[in-house]
C-alpha cells in the first residue's frame, strides 16, 4: 500500500492455519477473518465476496487532509511559538543541566535507554527523590481482531530516549 509512516497498515484479515504437523500437506486453515467477521475456511470468504456481502475497506490516501499516516502538520500554526508573558520576570534558572523553580531544584539528563532523567530532586533543600526516571512504557492495544485481542506490546525495549529530540526555545 503506497502511505507513509514505518509501522503496518492492518487490512483487517486474518488466517488461522493449524501448522501442529510436521507434514505440509497436512497444514489447513482453521478460520479466516476479514474486516470484523469470521468464516469457516477461505472458500466460505471467497463465495461471500462473490455474492457482494462483504464490504472491502481500502487503506488509501484521504484526498481532504492527505496522508492519515503522516507526521507532517496538517494545518498551518498560528504562531511561529507560543506567546510568553512574565509579568514579574521568570521565576526560574536554569544553569546548564540544574533547574532552579521556587522553592524546588533539580538536575536533569537524558539516556538513550529511559529517555529524561531527574536527579537530586529537592524542595526548600530537603532531598525528596536521588533519581526520578521512565523505567519502562507499555502500550496496551485492543481490538476486535483475533491477533489484536491478545498482543501486547513494551515498548520500552526500543530504547525511549533514542526516539526524543531536543527541546525548541519558545516552543518546549
Amino acid at each position: 500500500q503506497n502511505v507513509s509512516g514505518f509501522f503496518v497498515h492492518p487490512v483487517g484479515l486474518e488466517v488461522l492455519v493449524d501448522h501442529s504437523s510436521l507434514d505440509i500437506s497436512q497444514w489447513a486453515v482453521s478460520r479466516v477473518f476479514y474486516n470484523g467477521q469470521y468464516y469457516r475456511d477461505m472458500v466460505q470468504l471467497e463465495s461471500t465476496y462473490v455474492q457482494g456481502r462483504i464490504r472491502v475497506e481500502k487503506v488509501r490516501k484521504a484526498p481532504r487532509d492527505g496522508d492519515f499516516s503522516s507526521m507532517k502538520p496538517r494545518a498551518p500554526s498560528a504562531a511561529l511559538f507560543p506567546l510568553q508573558y512574565e509579568p514579574q520576570g521568570p521565576r526560574y534558572s536554569v544553569r546548564n543541566n540544574h533547574v532552579l523553580f521556587q522553592a524546588w531544584s533539580f538536575a536533569f539528563g537524558m539516556s538513550v535507554k529511559t529517555g529524561l532523567r531527574l536527579f537530586d530532586i529537592r524542595h526548600k533543600g530537603e532531598r525528596v527523590a536521588y533519581e526520578i526516571s521512565v523505567q519502562e512504557a507499555l502500550s496496551v492495544y485492543g481490538s476486535n481482531c483475533p491477533g489484536g485481542m491478545s498482543t501486547r506490546y513494551m515498548d520500552s525495549s526500543f530504547g525511549i530516549g533514542h526516539h526524543t529530540s531536543p527541546l525548541v526555545r519558545g516552543v518546549d
